[in-house]
């Protein structure tokens, strides 16, 4: 079982319409394990989901709500395997990500961090493994005028096992 910490965004309907229908199509595995997320930890495995909880309820709590904005999609390659990602990057709270992100890997998760891999916070909306395929799509969201706008009002831990997302717990920010 590996756990991870995700940022469930709260959205206006039409704006998780459009990422939700852009994820059907595009991105299937995991548009149907997964809400539109941000990733803030990765998937880790060790460490025990009583140490952790206390850690995410420790670091988590002075950290105020706060609102972001997506206006560009942008691609990107996975460090791991042959994929392409079209991914929503936030410009409006981004160093929000970033905070918690750090926050949370200075601890008992810090022998976790990988610093080979960017910390870029996003919403996956599509995975493919042709990189000009990938490329188009990207071109095609930024060609029209694309402004979601949201707030982040928790962060999740949840478990991965056996292609499964359990929640295991909801954490509230201030």
């Amino acid at each position: 079982m590996s756990l991870l910490a995700l940022a469930f965004p709260e959205l206006k309907q039409v704006d998780y319409n459009f990422i939700q229908t852009f994820r059907k199509k595009n991105d299937e595995f995991y548009f149907n394990l997964v809400k539109p997320h941000f990733s803030v930890v990765s998937p880790v495995d060790g460490v025990a989901v009583d140490s952790i909880l206390e850690e995410m309820r420790n670091k988590l709590s002075p950290i105020n709500r706060f609102d972001f904005s997506i206006r560009c999609a942008v691609m990107s390659k996975d460090a791991f395997s042959e994929n392409y990602y079209v991914r929503l990057v936030p410009d409006k709270g981004l160093s929000n990500f970033v905070k918690i992100h750090d926050k949370l890997y200075d601890g008992i998760l810090a022998p976790h961090l990988n610093l080979d891999v960017d910390y870029i916070p996003h919403i996956s909306i599509g995975t493919l493994n042709n990189k000009n395929n990938c490329k188009i799509l990207v071109d095609g969201i930024n060609k029209e005028y694309l402004c979601i706008r949201g707030k982040i009002n928790s962060v999740d831990l949840v478990s991965f096992e056996n292609n499964a997302i359990t929640q295991i717990e909801r954490i509230k920010l201030k």
